[in-house]
């Protein structure tokens, strides 16, 4: 966003970026590694981090995501009772969803393939006082839960980067650790899966009566 450029010191996030990624390179040494996902994540790290000490919230840093956490939670809310049940986000992240459905009384959990990812959540969940959050490093497509173990499961821009094989895995095992409600929400609108959906809208209404949210 326009906005962080003019408020970050560009050479410094590029700095603590790099730092925060080396810093974690020796959890690696016996997983497969992400390096390309794991720089990402070093650098929104640093960049929040930035923002935060300038005095500036998440919330203004990302003003289009931070948007799609809260709609996603929100709609969580109107498909099912999130009081008191048990949340998984696959592919948790900065896990900013889950710390909003956290405080609206959910028992929260998150996988993530990247340590890094699981950093910035521990930073997140921490900045917000919340201790409750469990997360864990771990393959998508074998998380290692049992069997319906989670009330609720969903991902947030994770489905539109997988092959199409790779989604069937992704949705079986999530049918296979999920009793009640799935949520696949995909908020790249340049995604060309998110263009197909918006286009079968009315099929997919057809199977799932009031369950379709583009």
């Amino acid at each position: 966003p326009r906005k962080s450029l003019e408020v970050i010191d560009l050479p410094k996030l590029e700095y603590l970026s790099s730092f925060i990624f080396k810093s974690f390179a020796h959890l690696y040494e016996s997983k497969e590694r992400n390096e390309e996902m794991d720089k990402f994540w070093a650098k929104e790290i640093a960049a929040a981090e930035l923002f935060y000490t300038m005095g500036h919230s998440y919330e203004e840093y990302l003003p289009g995501r931070y948007f799609a956490y809260k709609r996603l939670s929100g709609i969580l809310k109107e498909c099912a009772d999130i009081q008191n049940r048990t949340i998984l986000e696959v592919g948790c992240g900065s896990g900013l969803a889950l710390i909003m459905l956290a405080k609206g009384g959910s028992k929260c959990s998150g996988i993530d393939q990247s340590y890094v990812a699981l950093e910035f959540l521990r930073r997140n969940a921490e900045k917000e006082g919340l201790e409750g959050i469990l997360y864990k490093q771990g393959d998508f497509f074998s998380t290692q839960y049992k069997d319906n173990q989670f009330d609720i499961s969903y991902n947030l821009g994770v489905f539109e980067h997988l092959s199409q094989r790779e989604q069937k895995k992704l949705i079986n095992e999530m049918a296979r650790i999920t009793k009640e409600t799935i949520l696949i929400a995909i908020p790249n609108p340049d995604s060309p899966l998110f263009k197909t959906l918006l286009h079968s809208e009315e099929d997919l209404e057809s199977i799932a009566p009031g369950n379709i949210y583009p």
